[in-house]
């Protein structure tokens, strides 16, 4: 296997575009404002997802072969809202359940190659809706082993779109070890983290063909949460 480089040294610079910096590059509009033409936005993401999914079936019975000039795609965010059952691996709430059955109304046509969620309830719960709508099973692996998250994203063939559920301390480490570093965080005792109560953050990231530079575009789905819309 090739050597890997030390952190940071000779790893191109990852882009990152936000919904912030897309709805208000002067700070001129709410955060509101910008969530609503997000929502609006994301129907088209979908369909262009679904479209992309398309492409990449197979047709008459024919395997296609792989292409290698396909990025691979890989969504990821932070589970959907948690209820107040079992503190240490509650389910999710109404509102979350809500949040899930959005999240596949706008994915389910885009066909994902991969469902990963952590081991906790809450992150498979928030995948359910779109499993059983797409017929992809969850893969679940533990949260505190990004490695092994990282190695099933790896052996996805390019052109694979996977959907990735995680949890608020460690979406933001696993986007930036794809090559995306997220903005808007707070600190954590294990480092940056999402803040609460948010749970609508997106992030859809194209990991480039033979390791380039990365670039994400994050992005608010469903109903909007948390104090800063």
């Amino acid at each position: 296997a090739p050597a890997r480089r030390p952190r940071g040294v000779g790893r191109p610079r990852p882009h990152l575009l936000t919904s912030s910096t897309m709805a208000h590059p002067a700070r001129h509009r709410s955060r509101r404002e910008a969530a609503a033409a997000t929502f609006l936005f994301l129907p088209a993401l979908g369909a262009a997802l679904g479209r992309a999914a398309r492409d990449r079936a197979p047709r008459d019975g024919d395997a296609v072969a792989e292409n290698p000039s396909l990025a691979r795609l890989v969504l990821v965010l932070r589970h959907g809202e948690k209820g107040a059952g079992e503190p240490s691996n509650p389910r999710l709430s109404a509102a979350g359940e809500a949040r899930a059955r959005q999240l596949a109304e706008m994915l389910r046509a885009a066909q994902p190659t991969l469902l990963l969620a952590s081991e906790y309830h809450r992150t498979a719960d928030t995948l359910a809706p779109l499993a059983e709508a797409c017929g992809v099973a969850v893969t679940q692996l533990p949260a505190r082993e990004p490695a092994r998250w990282l190695a099933a994203l790896d052996r996805l063939p390019p052109g694979s779109l996977a959907v990735v559920c995680g949890h608020s301390n460690t979406v933001p480490d696993l986007a930036q070890r794809l090559g995306a570093v997220l903005v808007d965080l707070e600190d954590g005792p294990a480092g940056p983290q999402f803040k609460e109560p948010v749970h609508d953050r997106l992030v859809l990231i194209v990991r480039a063909v033979g390791g380039g530079a990365a670039t994400a575009l994050e992005l608010r789905y469903g109903t909007p949460s948390g104090s800063d819309h």
